[in-house]
């Protein structure tokens, strides 16, 4: 997940992707969830810009389980 800290956007890229569909959710502090996109490529980029400045959470996960859980900084 790059960049991180971020302003209007970050990135996110799958290194070993196998054949599994991914989604990326991004939760604020309060743990609503704020954002939800299904990852269909080895790599996505995603919009920030209307979300405030503060600390986020984004979860990439399959069908079966979180793959990975960090921490997103938005100036």
């Amino acid at each position: 997940i790059y960049p991180n800290p971020t302003t209007n956007s970050c990135s996110i890229e799958i290194l070993n992707k196998s054949n599994n569909n991914y989604f990326v959710n991004i939760y604020n502090t309060l743990g609503q969830l704020i954002i939800q996109k299904n990852m269909n490529n080895s790599s996505i980029n995603i919009d920030l810009s209307e979300l405030n400045a503060g600390i986020y959470i984004v979860q990439l996960s399959d069908n079966k389980q979180i793959i990975v859980e960090q921490k997103l900084i938005k100036n």
